[in-house]
């Protein structure tokens, strides 16, 4: 994966890792999404990619897109985790972690700096 330099913080080069927040900009997910923890009292949420024997803190409703959903299924599915929800016809982001910032959680992939 290929990120641009100045999206990069100093910790994921320190670590030479890419962040969570990262990936999803990556895979243009980050600003196409709504939190609604609040889904699973209403809805019945299918695993799609993941493992999501952790507890999950937050859902988010997301628009992912059929070449960003082959990416997960292909490179980052120990990274992610998505539900889908047939109900509302929607895919739903699961975050396993909680109390800090996205730029600081970082994931197993690799950082490749062009």
């Amino acid at each position: 994966m290929d990120l641009i330099e100045s999206r990069v913080n100093e910790y994921e080069k320190e670590h030479k890792k890419v962040s969570y927040k990262n990936l999803l900009q990556w895979l243009d997910i980050y600003n196409n999404m709504v939190l609604c923890n609040e889904i699973v009292k209403f809805h019945e949420l299918d695993l799609e990619v993941g493992n999501d024997e952790d507890e999950i803190y937050q859902y988010y409703i997301c628009d992912i897109s059929n070449w960003a959903m082959r990416k997960i299924q292909e490179e980052f599915s120990d990274e992610l985790i998505i539900y889908w929800c047939e109900d509302l016809q929607v895919y739903v982001l699961g975050v396993d972690h909680l109390g800090t910032s996205w730029d600081y959680v970082l994931t197993g992939v690799e950082l490749n700096i062009i």
